[in-house]
């Protein structure tokens, strides 16, 4: 709601009620003191012609967050920043590590970013790690490799190569 315009009887001075305070007394007649320290003026300000606004509901956030699936094995991401790479000695709590027989993939070789956007949906976004070995996509013009440069959304079902290794994205748990 838009703030609300208002005048002081009795020192003329102009002022406004912010949306906030006028969504919170929507519909009642409140008593407001003038912002002008020396008048010390109370009005009666109605606002029983105005509603209130809908309050948003809260979203729940999701307790999946997305998988991986490689040889038939399922990894879990989580929310934020998903470093995956070949089984290493990693300290990093950030990592997912694959376990696999191709050496040419990196110990950190993408990450995978998961967002949650304002109206609850998730967001996957791939971005190559600058690996040694590349991260290829299939798409309308054919296999194509990603720069370090290049985003890529992720959708259900998507498939890319670290490698020689082919990937596949699960937006739902099965």
């Amino acid at each position: 709601m838009a703030a609300k315009s208002l005048t002081c009887p009795r020192c003329k001075v102009r002022f406004s009620l912010s949306a906030e305070v006028i969504d919170k007394y929507a519909g009642q007649k409140v008593p407001i003191n003038c912002p002008k320290p020396s008048c010390k003026q109370v009005m009666a300000v109605d606002l029983t012609h105005l509603k209130a606004a809908k309050t948003e509901e809260t979203i729940p956030e999701p307790t999946f967050f997305g998988a991986i699936e490689v040889d038939r094995k399922r990894y879990t991401l989580h929310k934020g920043a998903n470093h995956i790479g070949r089984q290493s000695s990693s300290n990093d709590p950030q990592a997912l590590m694959i376990t696999t027989d191709d050496k040419r993939i990196s110990r950190h070789h993408v990450t995978i970013h998961v967002d949650i956007a304002p109206d609850g949906q998730l967001k996957h976004l791939l971005k190559d790690a600058s690996s040694a070995n590349g991260t290829y996509i299939n798409d309308d013009k054919g296999k194509r490799q990603l720069s370090q440069h290049d985003l890529l959304y992720l959708a259900d079902q998507d498939t890319f190569l670290l490698a020689d290794t082919q990937v596949r994205f699960h937006s739902n748990p099965a």
